[in-house]
C-alpha cells in the first residue's frame, strides 16, 4: 500500500510539473503573439516609414531580448545597405544613415542573393564577415542573426539582431520568432515607399514644369 501511495504521489508530481511547463509555454506563446501583432499593427497602421521601422526594431528587441536591432535598406543596384532604423539598449550610439557595401562571398550577400536567414555566434571571427571586421569591432557586435526582406520577389533589405555584451547562440525557437516578427516589414516598407512616390513625382513635376510669364506682355510672340 505504501508503495502504491508513493507511486501515486510521484505521478501527481510529474503531472503537476507537466502542467506548469505547459502553462509557461502558453504564457510565452501569448507574449510572442502580442509582439507579432504589435509589429503587424505598426506595419499596416501607418505609412510613416520612420515610425514603422522604429516601432518594429523596439518590438523585436523586446521579443528576442537582444541589445541591438537594425533594419537596413538595400540600394536599387544592390551594392550597399543603409541603416534606416537602429535600436540599442547597451548605450552605444546608433548609426542610422550609415552605409555598408555588400561584399560578394559575405554573410550579407548570402542573405540578399540566396535569400536565406543566417545566424552567427562569433561575428568578429566569422570568415564570412571578414570584410566587416572593423565595423563589427567598432560597433561592439558579438553575435547576430540576419533575414532577407522580400517584396514582389525582390530583396529590399534585411533586419538584423545582435548580442553586444556577450557571445550568444540564437536557438531555432528564437529564429522562429524573429521571422514572424520581421514578416510584416516588407509589406509596410513597400506601402510606405509607394506612398512617397506620388509626392516625390509631384515635387519633381513642379520643379521641372515650364514657368508661365505673369504678364501677357512678357510672353514671347
Amino acid at each position: 500500500q505504501m508503495a502504491d501511495d508513493r507511486c501515486d504521489l510521484l505521478c501527481l508530481d510529474v503531472e503537476k510539473a507537466e502542467i506548469e511547463q505547459y502553462s509557461q509555454h502558453l504564457e510565452r506563446r501569448h507574449d510572442e503573439l502580442k509582439l507579432i501583432n504589435s509589429v503587424s499593427a505598426a506595419a499596416s497602421g501607418t505609412l510613416d516609414l520612420d515610425r514603422l521601422l522604429h516601432t518594429a526594431v523596439r518590438s523585436i528587441a523586446k521579443g528576442l531580448h537582444v541589445e541591438r536591432v537594425a533594419v537596413d535598406i538595400l540600394s536599387d543596384d544592390q551594392s550597399w545597405l543603409e541603416i534606416a532604423a537602429e535600436y540599442r539598449t547597451d548605450g552605444v550610439p546608433v548609426t542610422e544613415g550609415a552605409k555598408l557595401p555588400v561584399r560578394r562571398r559575405s554573410a550579407l550577400s548570402e542573405v540578399i542573393f540566396e535569400r536565406r536567414a543566417i545566424a552567427c555566434d562569433d561575428l568578429e571571427n566569422d570568415p564570412l564577415m571578414h570584410d566587416y571586421r572593423d565595423w563589427i569591432t567598432e560597433r561592439r557586435l558579438r553575435s547576430g542573426a540576419f533575414l532577407p526582406l522580400v517584396v514582389e520577389n525582390r530583396v529590399i533589405g534585411l533586419p538584423s539582431v545582435n548580442s553586444t555584451t556577450a557571445p550568444r547562440s540564437f536557438s531555432s525557437a528564437e529564429l522562429n520568432l524573429f521571422e514572424p516578427l520581421a514578416k510584416p516589414l516588407p509589406v509596410g516598407l513597400h506601402n510606405s515607399l509607394l506612398d512617397r512616390r506620388p509626392t516625390a513625382r509631384a515635387t519633381q513635376d513642379t520643379l521641372t514644369a515650364p514657368t508661365t510669364p505673369a504678364h501677357p506682355q512678357d510672353r514671347p510672340a
